[in-house]
């Protein structure tokens, strides 16, 4: 058995007894009725990608005004961050999303853990001073958008993830409701769903992604309009949701792969890319952008009451 399977089936049989790790909250003025940000994962591979799609995100949100960013995982691979003064961290991180000159909110993925091996590296991250602050759980009250950052690399590895709370501040939202991950529910990218990742049976529990997909179904499914992950490198929006929640995988931040499999979907493109959101009273309008500014696909998410 693989070194990552016997590390995660142990943590697995701790995790039950262990308690929730807290949700940690976050808020932001929005400066309008109408609640704009980007997101974007993968970012952490190629400089020069990432650049692109950096610089099209800086302009876009010079344009229409972005009151915060979103990160979804693998900020530093391969492997993640060796240290609190990796170079890397700074690199590919800390200076390039600060210069978005907004507040930047983020979770942690499977790279950033060194695959699964060395979770303590996400710490050189989740300890990043100033508006870059990556978490493996958070809430954003962004008046009526909430945005909330699910573990699903803890999940996938079998330890102990913030579910309840997550799960609780999504119901409590009477606006908007947003939920971030590193790993995706649904993918048509090489990954594929959760719970059947690279084809894998779910008796595989680690690679497979059961555990992620068990996280999905308790904390988001149903309970968010939108959430947004990374993992597979490509822009798709699927045509399957869960339980009403609307899927998009956002993960070619730095690097663009394959967009052939099986799983249905609205929209899927090998290109580099990010989502752009603009979310008023009657609704919110998703923008799958180009790093050079072409929105290839976009959708309306209809207002919804309480």
């Amino acid at each position: 058995m693989r070194r990552a399977a016997v590390v995660a089936l142990a943590a697995s049989a701790l995790s039950c007894r262990e308690p929730e790790p807290p949700l940690e909250r976050f808020a932001v003025v929005p400066r309008t009725s109408h609640v704009r940000f980007v997101a974007v994962g993968d970012t952490g591979k190629s400089v020069e990608a990432q650049a692109r799609v950096v610089g099209r995100m800086r302009a876009h949100c010079a344009l229409v005004g972005c009151d915060f960013a979103l990160l979804l995982g693998d900020l530093v691979y391969p492997r993640g961050a060796t240290g609190a003064d990796d170079p890397a961290v700074s690199r590919l991180v800390a200076r390039p999303f600060a210069s978005l000159g907004v507040p930047v909110f983020g979770v942690i993925g499977n790279h950033d853990e060194g695959g699964g091996f060395w979770p303590e590296r996400a710490g050189y991250l989740t300890s990043l001073p100033g508006e870059v602050r990556i978490r493996r759980a958070l809430a954003l009250d962004a008046g009526p958008v909430t945005v909330v950052g699910v573990d699903t690399a803890g999940a996938m590895f079998g330890r102990a993830v913030t579910r309840a709370s997550a799960r609780e501040a999504l119901d409590r939202a009477t606006g908007l409701r947003v939920a971030i991950g590193h790993h995706p529910y649904r993918s048509k990218g090489r990954h594929g769903d959760a719970g059947r990742y690279d084809r894998l049976p779910s008796f595989f529990p680690v690679a497979s992604g059961h555990g992620v997909k068990a996280l999905l179904d308790d904390a988001v499914c149903g309970h968010a309009d939108l959430y947004l992950s990374g993992h597979d490198h490509s822009l798709q929006w699927l045509a399957e949701g869960c339980r009403g929640t609307s899927l998009i995988v956002a993960g070619s931040g730095s690097e663009a792969t394959k967009v052939d499999g099986p799983t249905r979907a609205h929209f899927a493109a090998s290109e580099l890319g990010f989502v752009a959101v603009d979310a008023g009273p009657d609704g919110a309008r998703v923008e799958l952008v180009r790093h050079d500014g072409e929105v290839l696909y976009s959708r309306v998410l209809p207002g919804r009451t309480r």
